[in-house]
C-alpha cells in the first residue's frame, strides 16, 4: 500500500489497483478469474462482468457482516463450465477487500453491468498482464526480480501460505483456494 500511496497516478486508478489486489489475495483469485486477457476481447460467458460482483449482508453468529459474491464463470478447477460463488469476506482495518471495493466504486469508475468488472477511469479493462507490470512498476525498486518475482499469482501463494501459518488444515486450505488435489 506504501507504494500505491506514492504511484503518480489519478485516485480512481490507484483505488482500482488497490481493490483489485485485495481481492486477489483474500479471495484466492487466478488473475484471470477475474481480469480478461486481452483489453479489446472479452466474451461475456467466461469474462468476470461488473454485474457479476455484488455487495451482500450476511448475519454470522448474530454479527452482521459485509462480503463480496462475486460470481466466477467456468473455473478451472470445474471442467464442467459451472458458474461459482466465491464470498470475499470484509476485514476489519485498511486492508478490508469489501471497502476497498467500495470506495473503488464510490469513486464513479466507468460503469456498464455488461463490461468487465476492473476498468480505468478511461473505459479501458484492467489486464492481467496490465496488472503484473502494474505491480513490477511499483515493487521494482523494492525487489530483485532476477532473484525471484511478485505476480498476481503471488496474492494466490500467499494467501495459502499465510493459511497454513494460522494453522489451518490443508483440506481448509484446498477449500478455500478451489484447489484439487491430482
Amino acid at each position: 500500500k506504501v507504494c500505491l500511496n506514492k504511484w503518480n497516478k489519478d485516485d480512481q486508478t490507484i483505488l482500482l489497483v488497490w481493490s483489485v489486489c485485495l481481492i486477489c489475495f483474500f479471495g484466492g483469485f487466478r488473475v484471470h478469474e477475474i481480469l480478461i486477457k486481452k483489453e479489446s476481447l472479452y466474451d461475456p460467458a467466461f469474462t468476470l462482468l461488473s454485474r457479476d460482483i455484488q455487495v451482500a449482508k450476511l448475519r454470522i453468529n448474530g454479527k452482521q457482516i459485509e462480503t463480496l459474491q462475486i460470481k466466477i464463470k467456468s473455473p478451472k478447477e470445474d471442467r464442467i463450465g459451472k458458474d461459482h460463488i466465491v464470498d470475499v469476506y470484509e476485514a476489519n482495518g485498511e486492508f478490508c477487500p469489501v471497502t476497498a471495493f467500495k470506495a473503488w466504486k464510490n469513486s464513479d469508475p466507468p460503469s456498464g453491468a455488461n463490461l468487465p468488472a476492473f476498468r480505468f477511469p478511461s473505459g479501458k479493462p484492467l489486464t492481467g498482464r496490465k496488472f503484473n507490470a502494474i505491480l513490477k512498476e511499483m515493487l521494482g525498486p523494492h525487489i530483485d526480480y532476477s532473484r525471484g518475482k511478485i505476480t498476481t499469482h503471488s496474492f494466490r501463494g500467499g494467501m495459502a501460505t499465510l493459511l497454513g501459518m494460522m494453522g489451518m488444515s490443508d483440506e481448509e486450505i484446498q477449500a478455500m483456494g478451489r484447489w484439487s488435489s491430482r
